[in-house]
């Protein structure tokens, strides 16, 4: 039993030398793999930066600049916080010319939601060289109110079979909200009718005559650059 006893040493003293380098092994493991962390939170940080770099609004129809508040605005009011567009130029591009022959409050409303895609500060989503794309669920609904305004000498119901087909004849580009590459307006926002004060925010006699005045000839001279 002495001679067993001197040649095989106890368990705990075999073990050891075992698992010092158990140990050892795991501190250089935790060495290799922390840097890794490192690298790997340093690389979503820069994920993070370039999305939040990739989000910056800019103005497309208007060079690039970038939305500045612009509460002055009696049109479009709904992007006073944030708008691309400034009062003087809706002056320019809104206030032209007679409006479309027999078009309904509904459709004027609606042609002048489209024509605020001027001001929206995400037109660099849907206006890309010189190019409008409108979401086909605005179309329809921009379809539906000018329905029965007279174009080309007939009513508008009679020559398009749906809001698709009707921004298309329109020279614009369509899309599905989904995507999120399109213009989209919800009429709930415009909380005071079509504008928020000044032109349109009051119906009456003068406002869509004169300020507010559209013309399909006008959309058609403007889906050239993308205006409408």
């Amino acid at each position: 039993m002495a001679a067993f006893s001197g040649t095989a040493a106890p368990p705990s003293v075999v073990s050891m030398p075992v698992l010092v380098s158990l140990l050892l092994l795991l501190v250089s493991l935790s060495c290799l793999v922390t840097p890794g962390r490192a690298d790997a939170s340093a690389k979503d940080a820069g994920v993070e930066k370039m999305e939040v770099e990739t989000e910056k609004k800019y103005c497309s129809f208007f060079n690039n600049r970038a939305p500045e508040v612009q509460r002055n605005l009696k049109n479009c009011t709904w992007f006073k916080e944030s708008s691309c567009c400034r009062q003087e130029e809706i002056d320019a591009t809104f206030g032209r010319v007679k409006p479309l022959r027999g078009a309904s409050l509904d459709c004027q409303r609606y042609t002048n939601y489209l024509m605020c895609y001027i001001c929206s500060p995400d037109q660099y989503l849907f206006y890309l060289m010189e190019s409008l794309t409108v979401c086909e669920e605005f179309c329809q609904s921009w379809f539906e109110a000018c329905q029965t305004a007279i174009l080309k000498g007939s009513v508008i119901k009679t020559l398009y079979e749906n809001g698709k087909d009707f921004c298309e004849s329109r020279r614009f580009k369509v899309d599905t909200v989904k995507n999120g590459k399109c213009f989209f307006f919800d009429a709930r926002m415009d909380k005071n009718g079509a504008g928020g004060g000044g032109v349109g925010g009051t119906v009456g006699r003068g406002v869509w005559g004169v300020s507010f005045s559209l013309s399909w000839l006008f959309l058609l001279m403007a889906a050239g650059r993308g205006w409408l």
